[in-house]
């Protein structure tokens, strides 16, 4: 039977496995925060373990984690249900009010978004748990990532069912210093770190010119592509460049990458939203027609969504020609991300401005 929220946080600690005891995050009700959810079950109809992650998503910082044993038995999608009314509830109760839930459960997404009707009797009190929650925030947004990028809440999911503890990693640290990846970005970093920044950028010349090479065969427009962009700007206007990242969504691989150098009067603004266009362009050339573009910039996301208007007369231009290229695409979704999810675009973009030149990939453009 359901397990009531009352029941779930009336439950003894030995059920919660999140390592050493939390202290209380420091959460400000006017930030946006990325709560990150998945439920797990032992067998298809076995023990629940719920999994849940919240991150400042300005800072990119993880500021609460904790894995959940729920009683009873549930179907996988029940359980991942369950994991985010587990999730939404400890982030109001830690005075959280704007947060964008992310979820690798297309169902779920979908039927949070009214895109899906809830047919299955088991999870409509479920759907309507998560949207009496809902109405306590100030804003409220969902989008579907990637498995490979849900690892965190995943792991902590399978050892509360498996009753397996201490799975919560240093607080505070980095989402990158974890001791098991958690983004299709930490598996690359981890293997850059032990090496020198000349030898990164030698490699990152040599991945893209590889990667020329195989896109007349490795691309598919009945297949869907996350493309990841940033920008930057010493100086504010100042020197500037922005990087761009291509993954194969499904297999979690990194498939073209770009960065591009826009002299030395561009804003960070303007390199953010030089990432995403320039990312957009070359997705498009190469044959990509969905598309998910993920940046850590909240202005660009919420300009293309259409939740903060374009004020800047600057940015005018860059905004129209990145919904221009929206429209080319047979299916575009656009979503926020921690900044320490984007370290790939990140260090591209530096690159960038290091070198004062781009890939020559720009002249595609």
């Amino acid at each position: 039977s359901l397990v009531s929220l009352g029941a779930i946080r009336g439950k003894s600690s030995n059920a919660d496995w999140g390592g050493k005891e939390q202290k209380e995050p420091c959460i400000s009700s006017d930030d946006p925060y990325v709560l990150r959810f998945n439920g797990k079950t032992v067998s298809k109809m076995g023990v629940v373990g719920a999994g849940a992650v919240l991150y400042d998503a300005r800072e990119g910082l993880e500021v609460w984690a904790q894995g959940h044993k729920i009683g009873g038995t549930a179907t996988h999608n029940e359980a991942t249900y369950r994991a985010l009314i587990f999730g939404l509830t400890r982030a109001l109760e830690l005075g959280v009010r704007n947060v964008v839930v992310q979820g690798d459960s297309e169902l779920i997404m979908k039927q949070m978004r009214g895109e899906n009707k809830v047919k299955s009797e088991k999870l409509k009190p479920l759907f309507e748990e998560v949207s009496r929650l809902k109405n306590n925030f100030d804003t409220f947004q969902v989008s579907q990532i990637p498995k490979t990028e849900n690892k965190r809440a995943d792991e902590l999911a399978e050892n509360a069912a498996n009753e397996k503890g201490n799975t919560l990693p240093k607080r505070d640290d980095e989402v990158t210093s974890d001791a098991q990846p958690s983004s299709l970005e930490d598996m690359r970093e981890s293997q850059q770190l032990a090496q020198s920044e000349t030898t990164q950028e030698g490699d990152v010349v040599a991945q893209q010119q590889n990667q020329i090479a195989k896109t007349d065969q490795m691309f598919s427009p009945e297949k869907i592509y996350v493309l990841r962009f940033d920008g930057g700007s010493r100086g504010n206007p100042g020197v500037a460049g922005a990087g761009m990242v291509l993954y194969d969504a499904e297999e979690g691989t990194e498939v073209w990458s770009g960065q591009t150098y826009l002299g030395t009067s561009s804003t960070n603004n303007e390199a953010e939203y030089t990432g995403l266009v320039t990312g957009l362009k070359h997705a498009h050339s190469l044959g990509v027609r969905q598309i998910v573009a993920q940046g850590d910039s909240l202005l660009v996301v919420n300009q293309l969504n259409g939740e903060w208007r374009v004020k800047n007369e600057r940015l005018k231009h860059f905004f129209r020609e990145a919904v221009k290229l929206r429209e080319q695409f047979d299916s575009f979704q656009i979503n926020h991300i921690p900044r320490a999810e984007n370290s790939r675009a990140d260090m591209l973009a530096n690159i960038a401005m290091d070198n004062k030149k781009g890939t020559h990939l720009d002249e595609v453009y």
